[in-house]
């Protein structure tokens, strides 16, 4: 066993925050199974749970754990579990608009006033989508109108994770925007 893995988590977090990634690798070799079983727990799919693990990683080497409000493996825990739950709530929120959008297509309602709204609702999310940066409005597509994951979106289009991830994110924000400017 090498010395520096008999340290202590809160040992092995102050080196890390003075700049030893050595230590991060000691503190994931820890942790990583922990994280991982919590994060497949509640996500139920193997990727989405090592991308999640991958994330609360991340933001442990950001350096928001406090040793003085409880144990590492806690607040990696609390971590993990907010940030699943935050993942749940952005798919369901996702099939809702999705539904709901599919569901108000002019073909599926009756009366010629809502076939109109209806048609005009459309015209209005497409064209907020033509305003998107073309980055965003192709992540924004593949998702909703394709149904990929982020995961499969990065593979298809040759871009990191994290990057598909921030432009949806940033596309979201901006054409909520757009929509409430509109409404």
């Amino acid at each position: 066993m090498h010395a520096r893995e008999r340290l202590s988590d809160q040992e092995l977090f102050r080196g890390l925050k003075t700049g030893r990634l050595a230590d991060l690798s000691l503190l994931y070799a820890r942790y990583y199974p922990q994280v991982l079983r919590v994060a497949q727990q509640i996500l139920g799919n193997p990727l989405d749970a090592e991308d999640l693990t991958q994330e609360v990683f991340l933001i442990l080497w950001q350096g928001n754990y406090d040793p003085g409000r409880g144990t590492l493996g806690g607040y990696l825990n609390l971590v993990t579990r907010s940030r699943a739950i935050d993942r749940l709530r952005t798919r369901s929120t996702a099939r809702r608009v999705l539904t709901k959008w599919q569901s108000s297509t002019p073909s599926e309602t009756n009366h010629p006033l809502e076939q109109l709204v209806a048609q005009e609702d459309c015209c209005t999310v497409r064209l907020a989508l033509t305003r998107l940066p073309q980055r965003q409005r192709q992540v924004l597509e593949l998702a909703y109108y394709g149904g990929l994951s982020q995961s499969k979106i990065a593979t298809a289009i040759h871009t990191p994770l994290g990057t598909v991830k921030c432009w949806m994110r940033q596309g979201l924000g901006t054409l909520r925007q757009h929509l409430q400017q509109v409404s």
